[in-house]
């Protein structure tokens, strides 16, 4: 008789295994034989990674945060296909054949279906391994790295219609990153993009050679410099001074008066704009000691963090009772910070960039948008990102940079610097005090 046919009941559930705050779940596979009185089992790893207290606490709980609800439709969808694709495959496998070998095999294989690594099928140009590559890691990358990548995309289809002829994978070397270069400059595209471009087709480079794709050595080596004679871009960010100001300032319009409030909350609490306008009162917390803090899932990271409330945010919410400003979208809160920051006076001249339309005023061409060089007033260069960049910039060097990090979300110290706006005579100074301040 077929041990194909052996079998009564098959099901998969998943379950957090792991000692460890964030892990990647474990799918638990149950399936019992005609005649077997109690079912069998067998384990394995997915590449779902969550937390432990979101999975104890928060996965299988009603919600009304948005955040969390998505977060639950989101992985319960992929679990379900996960089951699915297992008890499908189960269906279809001789019973001696199941064990915990097996079941990793399978779920490895849900992953990375086997189409997607028969080198036959892989596509040997930028563009289409572009696409196959997302389509691989369809169940690993982020919505943000997946829309970066499409970016990347366009550029290159873009490239290839100036080029006439494919980028094909063999073909990107030293020569390709010469031509690449002068395709971005002549575009206009600025220092930070083309860098930000490149790693990523660096990146997809050493994706494909794990297909079989063979790359110059030195291609990892090959890095984007800025030219010696070219000016560097000043990005702002409100001192102190400039948010006591603010604060005492006496705008006539309510939705100014709201978006002030916002923008100094975003200062003192170093958070994204995708972070601090979903604030609640909720997530305002005391502890035994007096000190306050406020509790929040990161949108970007997912990451779960405590940050202070320090008390010029305090005193945001208590001039509004307990409340935080009205709620408003990213859109009317760039434009309301440029507008307020330009009625407080904030036009000193800045050598900076702003995306605008290259071919504003030409009918018969459509809208290219890139990121502009030139001398601003201050207010013109300010947008949601001023928030985290003046918390970093302000607090450096005046408490430990590891703390602000933690605050700010940031992983990596190199990227954390980028955003430390000071100028050499404010470095000057504070090394100067610091200096004064010691016992020597």
């Amino acid at each position: 008789m077929s041990n194909f046919k052996t079998i009564k009941m098959a099901s998969v559930n998943f379950i957090y295994r792991s000692k460890k705050p964030e892990a990647f779940l474990t799918a638990r596979f149950f399936y019992r034989k005609i005649g077997q009185k109690n079912p069998s089992s067998v384990y394995a790893k997915t590449r779902e990674k969550v937390k432990k207290e979101y999975w104890d606490k928060k996965h299988k709980k009603r919600t009304r945060d948005f955040e969390i609800l998505n977060q639950q439709i989101r992985l319960n969808k992929t679990l379900l296909d996960i089951e699915t694709f297992v008890v499908e495959r189960f269906e279809n496998s001789p019973i001696d054949e199941i064990d915990k070998k097996w079941l990793q095999q399978t779920i490895n294989l849900y992953y990375t279906p086997k189409g997607s690594i028969n080198k036959q099928n892989t596509p040997k140009n930028l563009i289409d391994y572009i696409e196959y590559f997302l389509e691989k890691k369809r169940n690993t990358l982020s919505l943000s790295i997946k829309k970066q990548m499409r970016v990347t995309k366009n550029k290159m289809i873009r490239l290839e219609e100036e080029l006439g002829y494919p980028i094909l994978l063999e073909n990107i070397d030293e020569q390709f990153f010469n031509t690449y270069l002068d395709f971005c400059k002549k575009e206009n595209y600025k220092f930070n993009t083309i860098e930000r471009e490149w790693t990523r087709i660096k990146r997809i480079c050493r994706e494909a050679e794990a297909d079989g794709f063979k790359f110059e050595r030195r291609l990892d080596r090959l890095v984007v410099k800025k030219s010696k004679n070219e000016k560097e871009i000043e990005v702002p960010y409100l001192s102190f001074e400039e948010l006591e100001h603010l604060a005492n300032f006496d705008f006539k319009k309510e939705a100014h008066k709201n978006a002030r409030d916002w923008l100094i909350l975003s200062c003192y609490t170093g958070q994204r704009v995708s972070d601090f306008l979903r604030f609640k009162k909720e997530m305002i917390y005391q502890d035994e000691e007096g000190r306050w803090f406020l509790n929040l899932t990161q949108v970007k990271d997912k990451e779960n963090i405590i940050i202070p409330l320090a008390s010029k945010a305090r005193e945001v919410l208590e001039k509004r009772n307990g409340e935080f400003p009205r709620k408003i979208s990213e859109q009317k809160y760039n434009k309301h910070i440029k507008d307020l920051c330009k009625i407080a006076g904030f036009d000193k001249m800045m050598y900076g960039s702003r995306r605008k339309n290259i071919n504003k005023g030409k009918k018969d061409l459509p809208k290219v948008f890139r990121d502009v060089i030139k001398m601003y007033p201050k207010h013109e260069l300010i947008t949601s990102h001023i928030g985290r960049r003046s918390f970093a910039t302000n607090f450096e060097g005046r408490i430990p940079r590891s703390l602000i990090m933690k605050v700010t979300g940031h992983k990596k110290e190199s990227t954390f610097l980028k955003y430390i706006k000071k100028s050499d005579i404010d470095f000057a100074k504070q090394a100067y005090d610091a200096i004064e301040n010691l016992n020597y």
